[in-house]
């Protein structure tokens, strides 16, 4: 009589195990990989590629409690990875390769934003990160990045305090370095006339 855990019957519950996790997840990883920089051509196979990671550490995944976190950070270090390899690939053809912009200035302003936003998230801690990418582009509320994170909804308002302070000081140096201001500059004394 075959026992309850042979490897034919552990197939078989982890392909309808990763069939569930897939169908209830795909569109969150995707919308994340998305905004973590993966460009539309691109974004099934690094949705593929965060499932691949799933795939293989599917005992860990069962574990844990706060499954959009956790594929949101797999999600986010996918995104990395290709980012890193699209720079790669771009220093080796970038001599080689021209192609017209339609409207060059547009997609600059795109591509700076897009540069400022990642490194805005890099800079940022993990929880703080999590915190803010769930609330901004993910629409979650406080309690429910508590339940997501497992922190208490105290330290949730903390983590995005402290992300909104760095993307305000971040906009601020940027303002400021837009208008040649003097970074340590002093107010004008008033003139006694």
């Amino acid at each position: 009589m075959p026992s309850a855990s042979t490897p034919e019957q552990r197939d078989g519950s982890d392909s309808a195990t990763m069939a569930a996790v897939y169908a209830q997840y795909q569109s969150f990883v995707k919308r994340s990989v998305r905004r973590l920089g993966v460009t539309p051509a691109d974004a099934d196979d690094a949705v593929q590629q965060v499932f691949l990671v799933v795939h293989r550490r599917l005992d860990q995944y069962l574990g844990i409690r706060t499954k959009r976190g956790w594929l949101f950070s797999i999600s986010r270090l996918v995104s990395n990875n290709y980012r890193r390899g699209l720079r790669r690939a771009r220093a080796h053809t970038s001599d080689l390769v021209f192609e017209p912009v339609p409207d060059a200035e547009q997609l600059l302003a795109q591509l700076e934003a897009r540069r400022l936003l990642d490194r805005f998230l890099d800079d940022l801690k993990e929880p703080e990160r999590s915190a803010f990418y769930l609330s901004h582009f993910e629409g979650f509320t406080a309690p429910e990045i508590a339940k997501e994170l497992s922190v208490n909804m105290n330290t949730v308002y903390t983590h995005l305090r402290n992300a909104r302070l760095r993307a305000a000081r971040l906009r601020f140096d940027r303002d400021a370095a837009d208008q040649d201001w003097p970074r340590n500059a002093t107010a004008p004394s008033a003139s006694a006339d």
